[in-house]
């Protein structure tokens, strides 16, 4: 692990491995990207050994750099961040996998923007009804875990791929909660279900989540989804009502 004082009052945390690191010259470290490049702090999890793969990265010149096993899918990953990385010393953090990007070069801007017009919101990004997808031993896995009162009934949404904008607030949330829920292995459908538990412990404290305008995956883009029209996720920008009212359920219900 290596860093450096803090430089921004952003951080954006890339989560990439031995397997998936050629995706970020494509997708996360574009044009646009490196354009904004010395306005925030960047920090990289490498997931894995590959030594061509960390030069990649390092000539990237990330202020901070954590290599670690690869194990415990993203979930594993992000909680690992928020554990070695001084990541709750900054305002805002933008989690991104290496095959999330931006296709318009004012997205830092955007993003700023966002903060400063929705003060009440803790977290932005693509929003996915709770029930689409999940695994049909959902409720199992979350009692193995240890979140057993986490029951998809419960939320209406949650973030694709814990991919967003987090305040610290929200960051500090999920640090002081113990971090991001995950197990020491690579199992598909843990890391969904952990996927899911990260937005619903962070709504069950009271934080609140938007979607990134104007719409799913038309600014904070996952690969090719958007593009080809081909996401297999359940947008959720039309249950805002439905959602705050669940969300007051749960807030009044705790």
């Amino acid at each position: 692990m290596g860093g450096q004082a803090l430089k921004q009052d952003t951080i954006i945390l890339v989560v990439t491995s031995e397997a998936t690191w050629q995706n970020l010259d494509t997708y996360c470290l574009n044009e646009h990207f490196r354009q904004n490049r010395d306005r925030f702090d960047l920090a990289i999890v490498f997931n894995g050994t590959d030594e061509a793969a960390l030069q990649k990265i390092k000539a990237v010149a990330p202020e901070h750099l954590l290599v670690r096993e690869n194990l415990g899918r993203d979930p594993g990953a992000f909680d690992a961040a928020l554990r070695a990385l001084p990541v709750h010393e900054y305002e805002q953090t933008l989690f991104m996998h290496d095959d999330h990007w931006f296709d318009q070069p004012d997205w830092f801007d955007t993003l700023h923007a966002l903060l400063e017009q929705r003060p009440e919101i803790d977290v932005f990004g693509n929003l996915v009804v709770a029930s689409v997808h999940a695994p049909p031993n959902y409720e199992g896995i979350c009692y193995s875990l240890g979140y057993h009162e986490y029951k998809l009934a419960n939320f209406p949404y949650f973030l694709q791929g814990m991919a967003g904008l987090f305040r610290k607030n929200a960051i500090d949330t999920l640090k002081r909660l113990g971090g991001v829920p995950h197990i020491h292995r690579n199992v598909v459908e843990v890391g969904q279900v952990c996927e899911r538990l990260l937005s619903f412990i962070l709504l069950n404290e009271g934080h609140l989540m938007a979607q990134i305008p104007p719409g799913y995956e038309k600014y904070l883009i996952h690969h090719e989804h958007y593009k080809n029209g081909n996401s297999s996720s359940k947008p959720a920008s039309r249950l805002s009502g439905i959602a705050k009212r669940l969300h007051r359920v749960l807030i009044r219900g705790r």
